[in-house]
């Protein structure tokens, strides 16, 4: 038996999408899709009030801390969910049962479409299905993630998906 872990897709010659024999697809094709996906009109509010650079891999940050919170029940007290308005939250459908993802994706080889070492929805199914029996979240590629910051110049108008560094600055 192999080890847990996740793939990524790929496209092979004809466009069709390929992954290894008997791993479970977790994207939007699947049943466990996500309510939220980086290029949502809240995500990319959020991501002007942040101090890390407009990128895909940071969005994908965010919505990743969504889908963990909304699986875990924890949409009213976690902090990700600022970016969201109220009623956007509760039009979001029920999660599936965390017992229904240990039960299904334990011990799987999960694929998902991001790069490994990126956060996505498949890590995060990943940690919860593979939890030990104390509650520990399973290690994942994209735990050492870390989310590429940036000094914004408060004097100048924010450019959506515009990386402002120091070089911006003129210095």
């Amino acid at each position: 038996m192999t080890t847990p872990h996740r793939v990524q897709i790929t496209r092979n010659a004809y466009g069709r999408a390929t992954f290894p024999r008997g791993a479970v697809r977790v994207d939007r094709g699947s049943r466990w899709v996500s309510p939220f996906w980086f290029d949502q009109e809240p995500i990319a509010r959020a991501m002007t009030k942040r101090l890390v650079s407009d990128t895909r891999a940071n969005r994908m940050q965010l919505v990743t801390q969504l889908h963990f919170a909304w699986l875990m029940g924890l949409t009213q007290t976690h902090p990700a969910f600022w970016c969201l308005s109220e009623a956007a939250v509760a039009e979001l459908p029920t999660p599936p049962s965390l017992l229904e993802v240990e039960r299904e994706l334990r011990g799987k080889v999960l694929a998902d479409w991001a790069e490994i070492g990126l956060p996505c929805i498949g890590d995060v199914l990943l940690a919860i299905a593979n939890r030990t029996a104390d509650g520990k979240l399973f290690p994942t590629a994209s735990d050492n993630f870390k989310p590429e910051v940036v000094i914004r110049d408060p004097r100048k108008p924010y450019r959506g998906g515009v990386d402002l560094g120091y070089a911006a600055w003129g210095r």
